[in-house]
């Protein structure tokens, strides 16, 4: 009886390292085969591509010395008014002024302790052409730790009020 169970116990010995070299091959197969390739530069997608790419996002901040700029990475046509929110943290930070760049008027929405809404209305429908300017925020910190600024809620309306979504992404500053 002992004679049986040794001979089971190497046989599944035998078949599980078999079905290791078999992944093991398959493994590096497929990292050979993707690597590459397009498929490998769609499969590379991760937290850290995303944030150190600014410009896969519609609408991003970009921190300067004292201040921060909101910048469009994409043309947007036929805008009569852009909506968005600015969400940071009131402990440390604190918005002093936010200023249009371009010839537009800002309606200050709603301000409140932790979130700012901005509506931007436009005299008459213009294109925003990719890489502008739109507004120049001014922010002051009681603490010299870095804070996250974070645009939320971002979106266009055209000359026909379809309204379009917007990707946004925010900034340590």
């Amino acid at each position: 009886m002992i004679d049986i169970i040794k001979k089971y116990r190497k046989h599944n010995h035998v078949k599980n390292a078999w079905i290791i070299a078999v992944s093991l091959v398959l493994a590096f197969w497929i990292n050979f085969l993707v690597t590459d390739s397009s498929l490998w530069q769609k499969l590379q997608i991760s937290v850290i591509n995303s944030i150190d790419n600014s410009q896969a996002w519609d609408l991003y901040l970009q921190k300067n010395n004292d201040s921060i700029n909101l910048i469009s990475s994409k043309d947007m046509n036929q805008v009569k008014s852009l909506s968005l929110s600015i969400a940071y943290n009131p402990s440390n930070l604190k918005i002093d002024t936010i200023n249009s760049m371009i010839w537009w008027n800002i309606i200050n929405e709603s301000n409140e302790e932790w979130l700012t809404t901005l509506i931007i209305n436009f005299g008459s429908p213009l294109d925003i052409k990719k890489w502008v300017n739109i507004i120049n925020i001014s922010a002051s910190k009681t603490e010299e730790k870095l804070e996250n600024i974070n645009i939320i809620s971002a979106n266009f309306t055209d000359f026909s009020n379809q309204v379009y979504l917007l990707s946004s992404s925010g900034v340590e500053y």
